[in-house]
């Protein structure tokens, strides 16, 4: 069931905070459950990266002519340029090496995890540079934007990075 802009109307606002220390913990599904709708936030097992930034959700009140609506905020330039190299940073082990396959709960895997989960499983962890991630033009140019998607159907925002390759206005 889908809650539309309409049903949230007649609720009195509620701000809910989930977070926890751990992956896997269970927000996705939490805030899936609020939402009254499988699988529109990614869960932990979906192989897609799930609540590692941070997630607004709210009554569709401003773009009224569709039920559903996403605005998506890309990071500044500078900022993923930080992020970038702190997940490059976090990749290599103890003996100075990049670590070609981490544990999925080490700090060199949630940083590969990130990576990939942008630039795609294809870019293995000795080809990552912030010069080489930096030329990838399909990610850049998104960055500083905003991207907004609206729809009528639900469903449409499970797989919102399908629409991201969407070409910009």
């Amino acid at each position: 069931m889908c809650f539309d802009n309409t049903s949230f109307l007649t609720l009195a606002l509620r701000v809910v905070s989930i977070f926890s220390l751990f992956q896997g913990a269970g927000k996705s599904s939490l805030m899936n459950a609020l939402l009254g709708e499988e699988g529109v936030i990614p869960a932990s097992g979906s192989g897609r990266a799930c609540t590692a930034v941070v997630i607004e959700i709210a009554a569709n009140v401003r773009h009224t002519d569709f039920t559903y609506a996403a605005e998506i905020d890309f990071l500044e330039q500078a900022d993923w340029d930080r992020e970038v190299q702190t997940l490059l940073e976090d990749l290599v082990n103890t003996e100075g090496r990049v670590s070609e396959r981490p544990s999925s709960d080490s700090e060199a895997g949630i940083a590969l995890a990130k990576l990939q989960s942008v630039y795609g499983t294809g870019v293995k962890p000795k080809d990552m540079t912030a010069a080489r991630l930096a030329q990838d033009t399909e990610i850049t140019r998104w960055l500083g934007r905003t991207k907004l998607i609206t729809d009528n159907r639900c469903k449409t925002f499970r797989y919102v990075e399908a629409s991201l390759s969407l070409r910009l206005p």
